[in-house]
């Protein structure tokens, strides 16, 4: 299209000799040509252009330089004029340069694990009668709950179940410390703590004022440990017959223990 457009304007500057004849070759020659490729613009343009051409002849020969100036433009299709906008165009960045790392070889380092400290049921057991000592029931309790659970030795679980019996009986909970001393009684009793188990029930029975059944339980003591404190365990048992009433047993105990 742009040669075709160049040819015919050769073509007319050789054929017409008077400017005017050629301005109206022209404009048909420019409305046949952009009309077709940009209707929106050509309207706007050649509107101004015609009402150059009517007016005195200085305008006309703007409008003559102005159709020169059209035409070339149209021929030449300069950018960013009558072209269509062209996108913008991407530039690309410069390529990342990428540092290999294979010949790199890096440990693998399994996860650290914090072990739980292992609970030794015989050491808990004595740091639990310690605090019996120091008067620390809680604490008592604690170290006699953790070394119950950390075994299944019979005599271990009946040790940790006495000391446990103890620290509720100086708490001053002498229902927990029956329930916990029936329940070693009943569990393990083939084990060394049973006198201990019966002595200490013996002691809570009479706090809460059941006294028949201290002295069952004192008796059950001497039964398995009859010794050097018998005349001992013969006044607390005589102490309860009598605080139960019973007078005349609590009479024996007592003559037994003068013995």
């Amino acid at each position: 299209m742009n040669i075709s457009t160049i040819s015919y304007f050769v073509a007319f500057v050789n054929t017409y000799t008077h400017p005017i004849e050629i301005q109206a070759d022209l404009l048909t020659l420019l409305v046949a040509n952009i009309t077709s490729k940009y209707p929106n613009l050509t309207c706007s343009l050649l509107s101004v252009i015609v009402q150059l051409m009517e007016r005195s002849p200085a305008s006309r020969r703007v409008a003559w330089f102005l159709f020169i100036a059209l035409l070339l433009m149209l021929a030449c299709n300069l950018p960013g004029f009558l072209s269509p906008p062209q996108a913008d165009s991407q530039i690309e960045p410069p390529p990342t340069p990428t540092i290999s790392l294979d010949f790199i070889t890096l440990p693998t380092l399994a996860p650290t694990v914090t072990p739980f400290p292992t609970v030794v049921p015989a050491l808990s057991i004595a740091s639990g009668e310690r605090a019996l000592s120091n008067g620390d029931w809680e604490k008592a309790m604690q170290e006699f709950r953790l070394a119950a659970s950390a075994t299944d030795d019979a005599e271990l679980q009946a040790a940790a179940l006495l000391g446990e019996g103890k620290a509720r009986f100086e708490m001053g909970d002498y229902h927990g410390a029956i329930n916990i001393l029936e329940q070693l009684l009943q569990d393990y009793p083939q084990t060394a703590h049973v006198p201990y188990a019966h002595f200490i029930l013996g002691e809570s029975y009479s706090a809460l004022q059941r006294y028949s059944e201290a002295a069952d339980a004192f008796l059950n003591y001497l039964a398995y440990r009859s010794g050097v404190v018998d005349a001992y365990i013969l006044n607390m048992r005589g102490d309860a017959l009598r605080a139960a009433g019973r007078y005349t047993e609590a009479a024996n105990d007592y003559r037994a223990a003068l013995q």
